[in-house]
């Protein structure tokens, strides 16, 4: 092969790299659950936001999460949450079910949110915060 082809070929394969990157999507967070562990995916949303107060309580029958999410930054967040809910088997109930929840946090602002759980049986619940980014 010429070495101006190989040239192309390479400055080529740099540009689909770059343009692949271009459209990750950087998608860890924080994570708190009513068993009391706090997992930290992504240090800076780690150092931009906190979950605390974990409640469940029941409504007609089916368990109800409530968490407060707490900016810990002076500017805004633009956030999204997730529920996920576990029978007291530790199995996930309906794990596709749960969609992310944007939220909008402004400086030091908190928040409480809350989500009812898909079916009958739940006893426990993760909350699942991660940033949103705009591209």
């Amino acid at each position: 092969m010429k070495p101006h082809i190989r040239l192309g070929y390479a400055f080529a394969m740099l540009l689909v790299v770059a343009g692949m990157s271009a459209c990750s999507h950087r998608t860890g967070g924080i994570m708190a659950s009513t068993g009391g562990i706090t997992r930290v995916d992504n240090s800076s949303v780690g150092s931009d936001v906190s979950i605390s107060e974990l409640k469940t309580r029941l409504i007609g029958g089916m368990m109800q999460g409530i968490a407060t999410i707490t900016s810990l930054d002076s500017t805004d967040l633009s956030l999204q949450y997730q529920f996920t809910w576990f029978d007291g088997s530790g199995f996930v109930i309906e794990g596709d079910s749960s969609s992310w929840t944007p939220l909008t946090l402004y400086g030091k602002q908190q928040v409480q949110v809350q989500a009812m759980a898909p079916a009958n049986g739940a006893v426990s619940f993760e909350i699942y915060v991660r940033e949103v980014f705009s591209q």
